[in-house]
């Protein structure tokens, strides 16, 4: 798929400038404008979602992956190791779970403490049983007390810090 974005950004004329012609008030700009698009195809996705429209389900979707796509281009073409980043995301992610029943049972506890609306997720995978905290209303993953926050900066290129 991304060569094909790639192709299509540059038979559009929308291909980003060379690394050396980047800033990062171009990078800012362009990826506002993506959002943009972005969020008007996530807009057709709660529609399609609201209809029960699996077809328009699917092509907003598709439309999602194709500016996704274009973003993970243009952090690309900026020097931005993405690979690296989610790579580090995703090790950082598997601090939230856990298969240690007692670590589990800490978390909870310091949760209880905190007066956190949460309960402990319990689900099987393969034969191992993983444990998470979850918003009791909305069912999202949350971190445990003493998370912490992922390090990207390695992977960023220092005049877009």
């Amino acid at each position: 798929m991304k060569s094909q974005v790639h192709e299509f950004l540059v038979a559009t004329g929308n291909d980003f400038p060379e690394y050396d012609n980047l800033d990062k008030e171009y990078l800012t700009n362009k990826t506002s404008k993506i959002v943009h698009l972005l969020s008007e195809e996530v807009q057709e996705l709660i529609d399609a979602v609201v209809d029960e429209d699996v077809t328009e389900l699917a092509d907003a979707v598709a439309d999602i992956g194709v500016y996704y796509t274009q973003l993970v281009l243009l952090l690309e073409r900026a020097g931005v190791n993405y690979q690296g980043v989610t790579e580090a995301v995703c090790q950082n992610n598997s601090a939230k779970y856990t298969t240690s029943t007692g670590l589990a049972t800490k978390w909870i506890e310091e949760a209880v403490i905190d007066g956190r609306d949460v309960y402990l997720s319990t689900e099987e995978y393969e034969g191992t049983v993983y444990f998470c905290l979850k918003d009791k209303s909305t069912h999202k993953v949350m971190k445990p007390r003493g998370f912490e926050k992922v390090k990207l900066d390695q992977f960023v290129p220092e005049k877009f810090k």
